[in-house]
């Protein structure tokens, strides 16, 4: 490459779970390719930002992040097969309010990378005794069950194995209402509070407390977990009357200033040229 001048500037908060860093590379990576006039399709681009964040940065992330800034469309959501890349768009109409709890967050700093070995040591043991399967996803809860996987490996694979069963039904869901199901994005947030044990006082804090508001449907943990955000869904006038009486409250609780925005979903990556 040759020398170049960039200039980043930003409205993604850093360290709250919503992929400023996978956004900044994606959107690196669409201006470095447009500058050395090198046509990279968006699923090859996700990948290159992707092999940044693990080789370059040395963080084990999945590539959900990198996807959904390069793939994302106006109106759908991305359903993503990260063993295989495979994606589907399915229609997404509704709202959604994201709550920054303003506790910071990092995949480096967090437990995430002793979760991912857990995982990476459970399967050693179903595939022990299940050698067709391909990965932990794959399992079923009963083989899970009774492979005889010790704790707290047990309770991360319980979690991996039916948090996929709850993704193909929202993504089923969606297809036919296009609206996100609000009992499995409870399910989900449980599920990570329990078996996975990512979450945070205030992160539940938000969703019990969102869950008391008429018109909002469901209510998760997004990122990575252990502070940042917390998402919630439902109609856009109840979204949009909640958010600052919940603001006003969780800061009385927690001494901290949240940010809330209702948002919706859009399109990914997008080139725009000036003078």
């Amino acid at each position: 490459l040759p020398q170049l001048e960039i200039a980043v500037t930003s409205d993604v908060p850093a360290g709250a779970g919503l992929s400023s860093s996978a956004s900044i590379e994606v959107a690196t990576g669409l201006a470095i390719a447009s500058l050395m006039e090198d046509v990279v399709a968006p699923h090859d681009l996700a990948v290159r930002a992707w092999r940044a964040e693990n080789v370059f940065v040395g963080v084990g992330c999945g590539i959900m992040d990198q996807f959904a800034s390069a793939l994302g469309r106006d109106s759908q959501a991305l359903h993503l097969w990260c063993d295989t890349e495979h994606i589907e768009y399915v229609p997404f109409r509704g709202s959604v309010m994201v709550f920054d709890t303003g506790v910071a967050r990092s995949l480096r700093g967090s437990k995430y990378s002793i979760r991912r070995a857990e995982c990476d040591a459970a399967f050693s043991i179903l595939h022990e005794k299940y050698p067709d399967l391909a990965n932990l996803a794959a399992a079923t809860r009963e083989q899970v069950l009774g492979a005889g996987i010790p704790e707290p490996q047990l309770r991360r694979a319980l979690h991996v194995v039916t948090e996929t069963r709850r993704v193909e039904r929202c993504a089923d869901h969606l297809r036919r209402t296009g609206t996100l199901p609000g009992e499995l994005l409870l399910d989900s947030h449980r599920s990570l509070r329990d078996l996975y044990e990512c979450s945070s006082p205030e992160l539940d804090w938000f969703v019990e407390r969102a869950m008391k508001e008429p018109g909002v449907e469901g209510a998760r943990l997004t990122g990575a977990g252990w502070g940042g955000c917390a998402i919630a869904c439902g109609d856009s006038a109840a979204l949009e009357s909640a958010s600052e009486r919940i603001a006003v409250e969780y800061e009385t609780v927690f001494r901290m200033t949240p940010r809330v925005w209702i948002t919706r979903a859009a399109s990914g990556m997008e080139l725009e040229r000036f003078g």
